[in-house]
């Protein structure tokens, strides 16, 4: 689910319609700092995030008004967004910029877009260090939540921030200090071996009114959570060190790496920079396949505050805009969105033939079948529509794609219609739904270690 939250945020372009101006065509590339992952000259993670509101966004259509259709999903996906940045740190975006060096104005910034990790499974024990309910000792498999206590180890082993306690939550009544820290088990020592030279080292570290130490994975305090000095936290301007992970780029063993996302063509004037249209084409690994990204002329807009003295930027009123076109919307699966999407359906399928599109407010054909709300590819709009009715009770899915010109294609049990290709080797139904997201930005250390998936 988290996973699947992370890649609709990334799957993002922008619009077109039938005029002369393209809005799809991409700036050139301006002449400045070539984009090399972990190079740039200002890093930033991106702190809050959210489906943007009518009204917010860009005239992606140029039809004079701002397109940002997805808005009505913001009531329903705004708050698991909110929880997945500030409670449990499962979204983690990291952003650098190429060639800002603070100045008002700049005829060529470049800005990338990667994905990073703060939480982690170190010790492989399926727990992770999150913020909420996190393993205590993330270099330990036998120590994590819901382990059973060993009344015997002087050791923490279910997490709970207690050491050999038979209930847990509750305080041990041991008084006796074996480690020398200064603190016993009944108040609340949660590691106080001293087996080994390399426990004992450990327990002298570990004690009520310790200071957790960033990124190490391990609960000095004991309190039972690690990493949870505020000085840890990767949204409170700390300048923590994010890593990042091989779903940021196209492919983890290329040589230079390549950001999940960039803009090589931004401007910056009186503090605020923009960028795009822009064209990209990516593959991303996500639950053991690979999902293409078609992101046609996307756009950025975001407001920087610089101290220059000790080169840190953030980043406000941001704006990403674009569309989830169709072929993407058609890989965007096991989504679960309080009922109205279900699990075995792609967002194709819960936007065009579930309730997702009536909430959504889409036109209709003449036999009423919801149409994107771009015509990204200016033939003329696109339909998704089920025409053959499911069978045992399965949840509605698009097996029918027709194109601007007439064309029908149906899905296949191999190939679903909206990834059919023309004689080119091109997407044939691109067209898609407008969305624009609003976000802000702290400064962060981002580190060039990437961790595995």
């Amino acid at each position: 689910m988290q996973r699947s939250i992370v890649f609709l945020i990334f799957t993002v372009g922008v619009t077109g319609c039938n005029s002369k101006v393209d809005p799809f065509k991409p700036i050139p590339e301006c002449k400045g700092a070539t984009v090399v992952p972990f190079m740039g000259t200002r890093q930033m993670l991106i702190s809050s995030l959210a489906i943007a509101d009518f009204g917010e966004g860009f005239d992606l259509d140029l039809d004079g008004k701002k397109d940002n259709k997805l808005a009505p999903l913001g009531a329903l996906a705004n708050s698991q967004i909110a929880d997945s940045f500030m409670k449990t740190h499962d979204i983690i975006i990291p952003i650098e910029l190429f060639g800002y060096e603070g100045e008002a104005d700049s005829q060529c910034v470049k800005v990338a877009y990667y994905i990073g990790a703060f939480n982690k499974d170190r010790d492989m024990d399926g727990k992770d260090d999150n913020t909420s309910n996190g393993d205590c000792l993330d270099i330990d498999p036998n120590v994590k939540p819901g382990m059973p206590e060993d009344l015997t180890n002087r050791l923490d082993d279910d997490c709970d921030g207690y050491a050999d306690n038979a209930t847990v939550g509750s305080k041990p009544t041991d008084t006796m200090d074996l480690d020398g820290d200064g603190y016993t088990l009944a108040q609340g020592d949660c590691d106080d071996r001293i087996d080994t030279p390399e426990h004992l080292a450990l327990a002298k570290t570990r004690h009520p009114g310790a200071m957790d130490i960033c990124n190490d994975g391990i609960d000095q305090d004991c309190d039972g959570i690690p990493d949870n000095d505020p000085t840890c936290d990767p949204f409170a301007n700390n300048f923590v060190t994010i890593d990042t992970t091989p779903a940021s780029f196209v492919d983890p063993t290329a040589n230079p790496l390549q950001p999940l996302i960039a803009f090589k063509e931004g401007m910056i004037k009186n503090g605020t920079l923009a960028a795009g249209p822009d064209l990209f084409s990516v593959n991303i690994p996500i639950q053991g396949r690979t999902i293409a990204l078609e992101l046609k002329g996307a756009r950025l807009q975001m407001v920087l505050s610089d101290n220059f003295a000790i080169k840190q930027t953030s980043a406000h009123d941001g704006l990403l805009g674009g569309v989830l076109e169709g072929v993407t919307l058609s890989q965007i699966t096991n989504i679960e969105a309080g009922g109205v999407i279900k699990k075995d359906q792609s967002l194709l399928d819960a936007v065009f033939v579930g309730p997702v599109g009536t909430i959504l407010g889409l036109d209709s054909d003449k036999d009423q079948h919801l149409l994107p709300d771009i015509d990204v590819d200016g033939d003329g709009l696109e339909t998704f529509y089920n025409e053959t009715p499911p069978v045992g009770g399965a949840s509605l899915k698009v097996d029918t794609c027709k194109d601007g010109d007439g064309t029908i294609i149906h899905s296949t049990p191999d190939l679903p219609c909206a990834l059919a290709k023309d004689a080119k080797g091109n997407y044939r139904f691109v067209d898609g739904l407008s969305v624009a997201l609003k976000f802000t930005a702290v400064p962060v250390n981002l580190s060039g270690t990437i961790l595995p998936k």
